[in-house]
Parts: C-alpha cells; structure tokens; sequence
C-alpha cells in the first residue's frame, strides 16, 4: 500500500507524519538528524512511499539520500503550502500532518530540484552577490563619515585619484583611523568579488549556454553564469513568458468580468531579476532598439518601470538563444570579441595550455557560427545583415 511521508525538517531532526494511501494515519516520528539516524529511517522506505519536503537551504543532503530509497521524492513551496494549509495552531506535528495529507490529495506546488553543479554554482553566485552587497554598504558609510567631518565627497572617489584625495584629507587621528579600517575592508571585500569574478569566468568557459548569452548587450562572463546559475535547464521553461514570470519581471494582473488591471511586479528568483536588470541597465546603452524602447517607455512612466520592461525583453531574448540556438539580432561582433577578450584573462585560459587569441576565435565561431576576420571584417558583416 502507497504510503505518503510529511517531513518537518529542522536543523536537528525531522518530524514525521505518515497517511496510507486510504488517508488512515500509519504513524509519527521524529527522527534525530543525524547521519545513522537518516540512513536508518531511510532504509525503512520502499519505492511506494512518497515523501515531501519545504524547500530550504539544508534539504538537499536530506533529498539526496532519500531519493535512493524513496520512489517518490518532493520539494515544496513552503509559501504556497502556508497558504492552503494556514491554520491559526502551529506546532511541528501539525505541519507535518498538513504536509502528508497535501501529498496525498496532490495539492503540492513543487519546486524545480537543481543538480549537484546548479547548487554550487548558486551558492558561488550567493556568495558574490553579498561580498558585491557589503562592498556598496561600505562604500556608503565612507561617503557618510566624509560628510560628517565635514568633507564633500568627489565624484569618482572610489578610484586613484579618489584614493589620493582621501590620503591629502586633514582629519583627526580618530578620524583618519576609522577611515583606513573601512578602506581596507572596502580593499578586502573587492579583493573578494574578484575572486568569484574569476571562479564564474572560470565556469563560463566550459558552459556553452553561458557563452551564447554573452551575444547580448549587457551580459559578461559574470553576469552570464548568474544567469544561468538560476535557470538551470532551459527545457522546463514551456515559453519566453514562462522565463520572464519566474525572474519576477512579469506583473500582477487583477481581472473580473471585463476588467483587467496590472500591478506591480509579482515576485520571483530575486537574483535572477538582478542579473537580468543589471544586464538591461547596460543592455539600453548599447543595443539600439532595446535603447530606443527604454527611451520611449522612461518619457511615459520611469526609469525603474522602463528598465524593468527592457529586463523583461532580455527574459524573452535569453529564451530565444537558449531554447532555439537563434542568433542574437542585435549581436554587436566587436563588442563580443571584446567580451571574450577580457573572459580569456579573468578565466587565464592560457594555464589551460590555450593561447588567449587562438581561445578567443574558437568561442567566436562557436557563438555565432561565423570566423573572426577583425574588426572590419564584423562592420561587413553586420552592415550586410538584414534589418530586424
């Protein structure tokens, strides 16, 4: 008989609730999280049982060993679940009652179970992002000590000549020793985000789908691998609109009757929004369609609803590429060599036992299908395409 496993997972231990597949309770537990424990109550499993889980940052180890013994393992939304399962009492053993009974009536939103290399990429990329984060808070709280001894700011002072404007400062000792302790974090934290630049290069080499995002405005190296990180496979994706729903770039709708309103943006992956936003924000500067439709829509409404839209384009683009092998049709070949160009040091292709020129024109022709001839070469090129 199919039995159906509600799992509570703390940091612990597991609570456990059990239904037949009649919805008669077959039992409870709590299980120690410990590895002897897990291996034991895993073995106890057969492949009828089904067991669910909420999605958190420690349930892969747990999903990874249950899935061997287990027929039927899933991951749920836990706030999709809150939402059906909300109940003014929560104890644990009520949650995972609630969870066993959902899996039986198939009422689960699941969510997609990333691979081995999809979770440290991720993790690589979570990492970057918060050193990226601290390093803009500590760049905050230089401008405001300076501000607050009494000193304006210049701009640009985050470069050498910023740098040697603050040496010249006259401040007191406190003052100056405050200001040396952020710098060298600043210095430390940047230091840091280089790093993982290097370590995300690194990745993009040996990833041709992150590659092929490097044809559109906007994306790098970097950038590409942040993106990819968060999709993963693009085959679950039914469609362009799918994609851009799952960034969170795709907005509310409210319809009754013959009434439809759009809201705001309905959540999604919060940093595959930001990538894609940073990608737009560059992307409006040098494509001149998706400039001149960032233009348009800034005159109507803002800046942040405008570059939100043309993030939302670049959701339909990355679709395109990556579903379709298509070709980017605002593919600047210039700005793509210069994009490989800095990729081969930042990944330092030539410890690989490649020359950075000789790397650089087999990443080209495997982009675009096309040999690099320099620069004139790709102008030919691009002024004999046709008009999109």
């Amino acid at each position: 008989m199919k039995r159906y496993f509600g799992t509570d997972v703390h940091d612990t231990f597991l609570q456990v609730y059990v239904v037949n597949e009649d919805g008669e309770v077959e039992g409870e537990s709590r299980v120690e999280r410990e590895p002897d424990a897990l291996l034991e109550w895993a073995q106890g499993l057969t492949r009828q049982d089904s067991v669910l889980m909420e999605a958190s940052g420690s349930v892969w180890v747990l999903y990874d060993l249950l899935v061997q013994y287990a027929g039927n393992v899933v991951v749920g939304d836990p706030k999709k679940m809150k939402v059906i399962a909300e109940t003014a009492f929560k104890t644990d053993r009520r949650d995972a009652k609630w969870m066993a009974i959902l899996l039986r009536a198939g009422l689960v939103a699941q969510v997609m179970v990333p691979c081995e290399r999809e979770r440290y990429l991720r993790g690589v990329v979570g990492q970057r992002v918060g050193r990226v984060q601290s390093a803009t808070e500590s760049k905050n709280r230089i401008r405001s000590y300076l501000k607050g001894w009494g000193h304006q700011p210049p701009k640009g002072l985050f470069t050498e000549a910023g740098a040697r404007w603050m040496d010249e400062l006259t401040l007191t000792p406190d003052q100056r020793w405050m200001l040396t302790r952020e710098r060298a974090q600043l210095a430390f934290l940047e230091g840091e985000t280089e790093a993982f630049d290097q370590k995300l290069c690194e990745e993009a080499v040996m990833d041709e789908a992150a590659l092929r995002l490097m044809m559109v405005a906007g994306i790098n190296g970097v950038n590409a691998m942040t993106i990819m990180a968060q999709i993963g496979s693009i085959g679950r994706f039914g469609g362009p609109k799918h994609l851009s729903a799952y960034a969170g770039l795709a907005p509310r709708v409210s319809q009754s009757g013959g009434h439809r309103v759009y809201g705001r943006l309905a959540p999604g992956r919060k940093l595959l929004r930001w990538a894609l936003i940073e990608a737009a924000n560059t992307a409006v500067k040098h494509d001149a369609k998706l400039g001149a439709f960032y233009e348009k829509l800034k005159a109507k409404k803002c800046h942040a609803k405008a570059i939100a839209a043309a993030a939302r384009k670049l959701a339909v683009i990355i679709w395109h590429i990556l579903h379709e092998n298509a070709i980017y049709q605002g593919l600047d070949r210039e700005m793509l060599w210069n994009k490989l160009t800095v990729l081969a040091t930042k990944a330092q292709v030539r410890t690989r036992g490649e020359r950075p020129q000789d790397f650089k024109k087999r990443i080209y022709q495997l982009i675009t299908g096309e040999e690099w001839r320099g620069v004139a070469g790709a102008l030919e090129v691009e002024a004999a395409a046709p008009a999109a």
